[in-house]
């Protein structure tokens, strides 16, 4: 399975870390 809906997310401090979406989905 792959990630769909992968955004980038940043706290205050300036660390950012890649977030998967909470739909995952099949490559067909």
């Amino acid at each position: 399975m792959t990630c769909c809906h992968v955004s980038l997310v940043c706290d205050l401090s300036g660390t950012c870390v890649i977030e998967c979406g909470l739909s995952p989905c099949l490559l067909s």
